[in-house]
């Protein structure tokens, strides 16, 4: 770990840059290269970046993204939940406390709902 850690919110300006995290973060998860979705990930992260009932935060250390968190009240959800989209850092910041930084932001004075599926079940 070198520089200090700030965490704040994305810039519409920053959707390139967070788009490439995520792609770089998720590339890991899969061994046989990330599949094609088709979507347009720079356009989707700006869209959140600027959605008004809904945040990403950005963790940002030595001038450069490390790590990242998108979440919004739930639709039909209660007034003080949120949920979790998207939480990513930066697989050259893994194990260096980013993400333990970047999580009580998130979730901040709601009740976090996280959206996972298990293999299987």
């Amino acid at each position: 770990m070198t520089g200090s850690l700030v965490i704040r919110t994305a810039l519409p300006a920053e959707a390139t840059e967070v788009a490439a995290l995520h792609l770089r973060a998720r590339s890991t998860y899969y061994p046989d290269g990330l599949p094609d979705d088709g979507l347009d990930w720079e356009a989707r992260w700006r869209e959140a970046i600027e959605r008004p009932d809904g945040q990403v935060l950005c963790a940002v250390r030595d001038g450069g993204l490390a790590g990242i968190a998108s979440f919004r009240s739930p639709e039909g959800g209660a007034a003080d939940a949120v949920k979790l989209f998207q939480f990513h850092v930066d697989p050259d910041r893994w194990r260096t406390g980013v993400g333990t930084a970047l999580h009580p932001p998130a979730e901040g004075d709601h009740h976090l709902c996280l959206r996972f599926s298990v293999p299987g079940e």
